[in-house]
């Protein structure tokens, strides 16, 4: 214990320098577009609550205008009807993992770095009253920094349906935050959202996409068909389809769940799945859990984060449970987690440990993000 003390006293001062020399997060590229805090749309960044959901399913759009303003900001009018925004939302968010204590294959401890972990450019927005649009271009590490990108266009017809098309992960439309990897504030990978199995299909992977999604009452649902996560245009493939749906059964608690079918020239599988969210005033709750037919494997996780303001800054808590049982095997993955949120910045240090896989120490991660 005495030999790790210098590595976490050195942990601490490095995230603290970090936290005030990465660019600024305050200002991304809605909230500046719009000249509003974070908190109106985000729980806790980059997770929303309900203003944000409905900013999102309203085609980045506030329903009844901007919240203290009667009237929507539109833009630059052209004529004829057709409204322009002269300034997308573009924003930059660059991902370091300067520092990683981990074990290796004979449970060695070893400390690693990739101190630039990914670079991404985002744009979005809307045009007029029924076209909107969201493009990401990003260079990751573990692709080997070749750059790659996903983005869609939407067309809002009316609340009850908005139609859109483009290259972007299956229920990547969704607003709720316990699906979309999108919309989660931790690092490390998901049970549900992360498993491919024997199809190697995950619903995290990127895919060509028509579908639709809209709200009908409390109900919200997504529908869509794909040729498959990670299959390029042209590519002779059986149709992928997934089906979302979510009630709200206030505007802060909701119920649904998705099933995914996977048809790969390598084999089939169906993933139903249920989920739970809940904003509180103790934090963001969320908790999934998805079958897959195929494997008759089981993925379920639960986790909680909580942004707790201090004088000029939040403190950002979060822990995470993972399990994944396949063939009478279980894997269960604990993390958690600790971060510092400014206007420079977050640093956050997570914790996770696969147990029964093998390793006999946690590893140890501290995460860097900047977001302008």
């Amino acid at each position: 214990m005495n030999r790790l003390f210098p590595f976490w006293k050195a942990l601490a001062l490095f995230a603290l320098s970090c936290l005030m020399a990465v660019p600024a997060w305050a200002t991304p590229a809605f909230a500046r577009k719009q000249q509003l805090a974070c908190p109106v749309c985000h729980s806790t960044f980059p997770e929303l609550n309900e203003t944000g959901r409905a900013f999102k399913t309203n085609g980045y759009r506030f329903p009844d205008g901007k919240p203290g303003e009667g009237v929507q900001v539109t833009g630059m009018d052209l004529g004829s009807g057709f409204v322009l925004d002269p300034f997308p939302g573009i924003a930059v968010r660059v991902e370091s993992q300067p520092i990683t204590l981990a074990p290796d294959a004979k449970g060695n401890m070893g400390l690693s770095s990739t101190p630039l972990d990914s670079a991404e450019l985002i744009m979005g927005g809307s045009n007029g009253k029924h076209w909107s649009y969201w493009a990401e271009i990003q260079s990751a590490a573990d692709s080997g920094y070749i750059p790659a990108g996903n983005g869609i266009i939407e067309y809002r017809a009316m609340k009850e349906l908005e139609a859109y098309v483009g290259w972007t992960p299956p229920f990547s439309r969704d607003p709720y935050n316990a699906i979309s990897e999108s919309r989660r504030i931790d690092h490390v990978d998901h049970a549900a959202q992360d498993y491919t199995g024997s199809t190697g299909v995950s619903i995290s992977d990127e895919a060509g996409e028509f579908g639709a999604f809209g709200e009908v009452g409390p109900l919200y649902y997504n529908v869509a068909i794909t040729p498959g996560p990670g299959v390029l245009p042209g590519t002779t493939d059986p149709l992928d389809y997934f089906g979302r749906v979510e009630y709200n059964i206030t505007k802060k608690v909701g119920v649904g769940g998705y099933v995914f079918a996977v048809n790969t020239n390598g084999g089939n599988t169906v993933r139903p799945a249920l989920d739970f969210n809940a904003l509180t005033d103790f934090g963001t709750f969320k908790a999934m859990g998805q079958y897959d037919t195929a494997d008759s494997a089981v993925a379920v996780e639960g986790g909680w984060d909580e942004s707790i303001q201090e004088k000029g800054f939040w403190v950002i808590p979060q822990a995470r449970v993972d399990a994944t049982i396949v063939g009478g095997s279980t894997l269960v993955t604990p993390l958690v987690g600790v971060g510092l949120q400014a206007s420079a910045g977050r640093v956050s240090i997570e914790i996770s440990d696969p147990l029964g896989g093998g390793n006999t120490m946690p590893s140890t991660t501290l995460f860097v993000d900047g977001l302008f």
